[in-house]
């Protein structure tokens, strides 16, 4: 199992911590704050990003992503989340006590996931 723990990702491009197609991961204590795209034509900015590298890549499968923090990360254009899970067909995973604030969209969560908890996570 890989742990990704205790780590700052501050004034980064566009994301602050990326995963693309992981399996058993432990992400946790983590803090992305301030993490933008200079360039004018961005449109996105993350916190945490959990996605798989294309349709046919595997799914990020048994990850714990617990007690993160993501603050103010902001992009040129509109669209910015905390903690982003999309399109990530995220697996066998749980995702607890993480804490996003001052994004258009503090927690997103998209489809498809399967067998996913998701506890007590701020959203302020």
């Amino acid at each position: 199992r890989s742990v990704v723990s205790n780590n700052i990702a501050h004034n980064n491009g566009n994301r602050g911590f990326n995963f693309l197609s992981c399996r058993d991961v432990v992400v946790s204590g983590n803090e992305a704050v301030d993490n933008y795209q200079k360039r004018t034509d961005s449109t996105e900015a993350f916190g945490f990003h959990f996605e798989s590298n294309g349709p046919n890549a595997p799914p990020n499968r048994r990850l714990t992503i617990t007690g993160n923090i993501a603050r103010r990360n902001r992009p040129v254009g509109n669209q910015l989340e905390g903690f982003a899970l999309h399109p990530a067909r995220i697996e066998d995973s749980t995702f607890v006590a993480n804490i996003s604030s001052g994004h258009q969209r503090n927690i997103l969560i998209g489809e498809p996931m399967h067998n996913v908890s998701v506890i007590g996570n701020v959203d302020a």
